[in-house]
């Protein structure tokens, strides 16, 4: 910890902590960031990866780049022994839950912002905004609420992954753990493999909830999210059957917080099996993304021949969120964009159709 600390006052030093990320930080959560500095804290990682973007603003990119080598394999080494001091375990678990709530809050916050920001919107040109709304106010909330989402999210990643770690790692001194906590982190427990890979999942599973010991099953979760796709319908069969219904509604929401193209190939796996639910949750999740996230996502599924799944994802976006927002995905190709859009739009409804043309006419203008 004393180097990670160490490492952490030496970036920050470098920063103004009155702007940027390390200024938000600051404002926002000052006793945290302190923790941190001082070495009683591990600091997240998604924390790290925004104070070297800073750096990389005030020093260059030369300089965050050095400073970024030594991040990961710094916070996996802290990682290793904070964890595993007496009421380690006590404390991922009690972390687990409040990032659990934190994320929950995060999406019903987001949408709320999102459904206010569309009935904030003109219905035609020339149109008064609602009485005592501003579209901008609301926009920046929205933009400061999915950041939160996106960080609690990282958090639930992180402490699930160290927990499994720390599960299945013999407490013997100056043993080092598993990696834990970098950017490669997330997701990387191997599914169990073979036949009896998710019976023999549903089983540890229905023990650790049997036992109450739940904060190992939502590390067992995160890492069966990270299943492949095809895989998944089978493993909501048996969790459902063995009673663990909660426990795949659980899943589907780890699941949505993957790479979009992982989380389209899920969806798609899922309404292949005619579960058309989840893979609306599923894709619902992913409507939350950034513009820029969908629309790199939808370029890049549709370059190697996943059109159906990058269609899936743009008629999320343009079912959950503002006809404008949805207009300015189809900047960065209109030719390929548009069409779909507005199919997606059409399918949702003829008002939907009409706003989403006109977004599109002054998006362009």
């Amino acid at each position: 910890m004393s180097e990670l600390a160490a490492y952490l006052r030496g970036l920050t030093a470098q920063l103004d902590p009155g702007a940027g990320w390390y200024g938000a930080f600051l404002s926002r959560d000052p006793d945290g960031m302190r923790a941190c500095l001082d070495g009683t804290a591990v600091v997240p990682w998604d924390v790290l990866e925004s104070l070297l973007q800073d750096l990389a603003v005030v020093r260059g990119a030369d300089a965050a780049a050095e400073r970024t080598r030594w991040a990961a394999p710094l916070r996996r080494a802290a990682v290793a022994g904070y964890d595993r001091r007496p009421g380690g375990a006590e404390e991922l678990h009690a972390q687990l839950a409040a990032a659990s709530a934190e994320r929950a809050a995060a999406e019903t916050a987001v949408r709320a912002l999102t459904a206010r920001l569309a009935a904030s919107a003109p219905p035609w040109p020339g149109a008064s905004y609602d009485t005592g709304t501003d579209p901008a106010l609301l926009t920046h909330e929205l933009s400061w609420t999915r950041d939160d989402l996106a960080r609690a999210t990282s958090r639930c990643t992180d402490l699930a992954t160290r927990l499994t770690t720390l599960a299945r790692t013999p407490a013997t001194p100056g043993e080092p753990a598993a990696p834990a906590g970098g950017p490669a982190a997330a997701g990387t427990a191997a599914p169990p493999e073979g036949p009896r890979g998710t019976a023999e999942l549903v089983a540890e599973l229905g023990a650790l909830r049997a036992q109450g010991r739940s904060g190992e099953a939502h590390a067992v979760l995160c890492e069966a999210a990270g299943w492949p796709a095809p895989r998944l319908p089978a493993l909501a069969r048996e969790l459902e059957r063995g009673g663990l219904a909660a426990d795949w509604a659980t899943l589907l929401w780890e699941a949505g917080s993957l790479p979009l193209e992982r989380v389209t190939a899920a969806a798609a796996a899922l309404a292949a099996a005619g579960r058309a639910r989840d893979q609306r949750l599923l894709l619902r999740q992913a409507a939350a993304r950034t513009g820029d996230e969908i629309a790199d996502a939808a370029l890049g599924l549709a370059t190697v021949g996943r059109e159906a799944e990058a269609e899936a994802l743009l008629a999320a976006f343009v079912r959950d969120r503002t006809p404008v927002e949805a207009a300015r995905l189809a900047r960065r190709a209109p030719d390929w964009f548009t069409p779909r859009l507005l199919a997606a739009a059409h399918a949702v409804s003829d008002v939907r159709h009409r706003e989403l043309r006109h977004a599109l006419r002054m998006v362009k203008a």
